[in-house]
């Protein structure tokens, strides 16, 4: 009898157990499954917020456009920011003027001299969000600085613990499946003790003996990440606009988003396509860490048994 056909028979003598571990199984996959694309998302509209201007700075009267123009060069070679914009007078007008169009009393007697020179600066890490400012305080002609504190330490601290929380969850799931996995094939090993002892005392070879539960093991790797896969494919359209909606005014992620952050430029893709490919790696990914905790929990279930 071959490894799967001995694998399988394992799988159908105790139907309970193989139904019970395979649902467990495929909730904790499908869980982590949803924390990843839900992380994908969370990581993209962090970033989205890194990189929004995050310290407006308005000049003096008597800075001159050719001294903050300066003043954004030298600011732009800084390793700690990313992007500097300017602002001048007139162009300060036009947004004042166009964002107040329907309010015709507000732009009486209006014009661009009441309005300062401004540069929006952009950190390249929030973390040098504090030393930008320190070195922003000892320039000349700067009448002020306006940041929002609050946000930027609020905004630090959700990426800080989004991280833990993510590594967290995650590598507790994965360890409640490697349980499942431990539990399930050590109660079929018990119940094969006999049969295992026999093959031992007939000169049956270790990886004979591990083969079976090995198998077994890549059997719930494989049926459950297919059930995650299919779960995803029905799920991911009802969730989408769940997730648009929690991330309202953040620019939803693209698969090409993904792939640039990683260094890869990907081709135009429709948006179906996209989501398509999404899921396949996702589910792909699902099956390696199942595969992966499957057979690391079939090892050790089985490995206590080889020294009877």
């Amino acid at each position: 009898m071959t490894s799967l056909k001995r694998s399988l028979k394992n799988l159908y003598l105790d139907i309970s157990v193989t139904m019970s571990s395979l649902l467990v199984m495929t909730l904790t996959f499908f869980s982590i499954a949803v924390f990843l694309i839900f992380g994908f998302y969370t990581h993209f509209a962090i970033k989205h917020l890194e990189q929004s201007p995050q310290i407006f700075v308005y000049f003096t009267d008597n800075a001159t456009e050719e001294y903050v123009l300066e003043v954004k060069s030298q600011l732009e070679k800084a390793v700690q920011i990313s992007e500097v914009r300017y602002t001048s007078k007139e162009q300060a007008l036009e947004t004042y003027v166009e964002s107040n169009k329907d309010n015709p009393l507000l732009l009486e007697s209006i014009s661009a001299n009441i309005f300062p020179a401004s540069l929006d600066i952009k950190a390249s890490n929030i973390s040098y969000f504090d030393e930008i400012i320190t070195n922003l305080e000892v320039v000349e002609n700067i009448e002020s600085i306006d940041f929002q504190e609050v946000v930027i330490e609020r905004l630090k601290d959700i990426s800080n613990k989004s991280r833990i929380i993510g590594v967290s969850l995650i590598t507790l799931l994965i360890v409640m499946s490697f349980l499942n996995t431990l539990l399930t094939v050590g109660m079929t090993i018990r119940a094969q003790k006999r049969e295992i002892e026999i093959m031992k005392l007939v000169g049956a070879t270790n990886w004979f003996i591990i083969k079976p539960y090995l198998a077994q093991g890549i059997l719930y790797a494989v049926i459950s990440s297919f059930i995650v896969g299919l779960l995803l494919f029905i799920s991911f359209p009802f969730m989408l606009p769940q997730i648009e909606s929690f991330f309202t005014g953040v620019p939803i992620p693209t698969l090409g988003d993904l792939f640039q952050s990683l260094g890869i430029v990907l081709g135009g893709v429709s948006a179906g396509l996209e989501r398509i490919i999404l899921l396949l790696i996702l589910t792909f990914l699902i099956f390696i860490v199942g595969l992966i905790v499957a057979l690391f929990g079939s090892l050790v279930a089985v490995s206590k048994y080889l020294r009877i």
